[in-house]
């Protein structure tokens, strides 16, 4: 029985006998809108070989799971399933996470999945919509088929993973892992608002101070830090840091109040890096230096939503006679969309080609400028 629809059916049925074990009418339907929110994001290749009476016996322990959870922090199990404890059995080792819905939870955990060399094997993940008391126990899962109305509720993220069977150690391991990946990600999040105003305070403080660089070039850079901030970066972390000490022994400093998302107090460890060590060391050293902004990739992985070295933006901070006295950075993820855009569309990158197109010396609309246009088209925007 591989349709859908067939077998949620059958599990509907099956939780409909369930009044004899001690389930309450509105018990029942909570069950089903269960089954029915889980359905909902299931494929037919998940379906392989389960059969309804399984899915039904998955539910109900869904079910429990989800009775009661503090809410102030999210609640996890990494298990084996056992018959005899959990009332069903499986060959997959199983993460249940419940939480408030938010974005990133299931990139981030299939990321740390990947990172450790864990095969998924399914993954369930119903947002499901919910009442709970002060202390966190359910009172009843939110259908608004039939309640559209209904006031008071949380959507919460309910995630079940079957994944390659683990030892006891390596599954204790992973649910501590787990917890820090999220502490991140809920951190990250709500910063984000915060780490956006940061970036538009930048850009008027770039176009404000430009005693070190001409109106052109800072405008171009406010318009590209805006850019940012309107959704083509995913800020993950902000700090602003100071220059301290003069010449080889220079060091950059770290504010730790101003620290943001992952770079936030009890995240993010603060230290001073000697200014000769950074990427791009002239940036912060050199009196008037011609470019406001430090475009570059961090040496650290991205844990959060997709893999990959994260982007560093860097903002220099200029005293009032244009020497850079410092710096705000962000670290994150430019969105999927800006490697798309148009280059001739993109604060900072469209000077840039224009520059170049007005350099070949190439007749607009001939056959080797517009090929010189599709290779700037079709260039790696980081590299760009």
């Amino acid at each position: 029985m591989n349709d859908i629809k067939d077998v949620f059916n059958a599990v509907k049925d099956l939780l409909n006998e369930q009044t004899e074990r001690g389930y309450s009418a509105e018990a029942i339907n909570d069950l089903q809108y269960l089954a029915r929110d889980l359905f909902k994001r299931v494929t037919s290749n998940e379906l392989s070989g389960q059969n309804p009476e399984h899915f039904a016996k998955r539910i109900r322990h869904l079910y429990e799971f989800i009775q009661k959870r503090d809410l102030a922090a999210p609640k996890i199990r990494v298990f084996a399933p056992k018959l005899e404890k959990d009332g069903w059995v499986s060959s997959s080792s199983v993460i249940q996470l419940l939480n408030i819905d938010g974005p990133f939870l299931v990139d981030s955990l299939s990321l740390l999945l990947h990172e450790e060399d864990i095969k998924i094997r399914h993954l369930f993940h119903p947002v499901i919509n919910v009442l709970r008391n002060q202390k966190g126990k359910l009172q009843h899962l939110v259908d608004f088929d039939n309640n559209p109305d209904e006031q008071g509720y949380v959507a919460e993220s309910l995630i079940q993973v079957d994944v390659t069977r683990l030892t006891k150690e390596r599954m204790q391991r992973l649910e501590k892992k787990i917890l820090k990946i999220l502490s991140i990600v809920q951190r990250s999040v709500a910063d984000w608002p915060s780490m956006q105003a940061q970036a538009i305070a930048a850009a008027e403080f770039l176009e404000q101070h430009n005693a070190a660089i001409d109106s052109t070039t800072s405008a171009e850079a406010a318009d590209f830090v805006r850019w940012l901030a309107d959704d083509h970066f995913i800020f993950m972390g902000y700090r602003e840091y100071y220059v301290a000490g003069k010449g080889p022994k220079a060091m950059l400093e770290a504010k730790p109040e101003t620290g943001l998302g992952m770079l936030g107090k009890g995240i993010s460890s603060v230290t001073s890096r000697p200014i000769a060590t950074l990427p791009d060391t002239e940036a912060l050293t050199k009196q008037a230096h011609p470019e406001p902004l430090i475009i570059t990739k961090t040496n650290s992985r991205s844990i959060i939503h997709r893999s990959g070295y994260m982007d560093y933006i860097g903002i220099k901070i200029f005293d009032d006679k244009g020497i850079a006295v410092g710096e705000r950075r962000f670290i994150g993820l430019f969105t999927s969309n800006t490697y798309t855009r148009s280059a001739w569309a993109t604060p900072l990158l469209r000077s840039r080609v224009e520059t170049v197109m007005q350099q070949s010396g190439l007749r607009p609309g001939s056959h080797a400028w517009k090929a010189l246009v599709h290779i700037l088209e079709t260039l790696p925007r980081d590299e760009l």
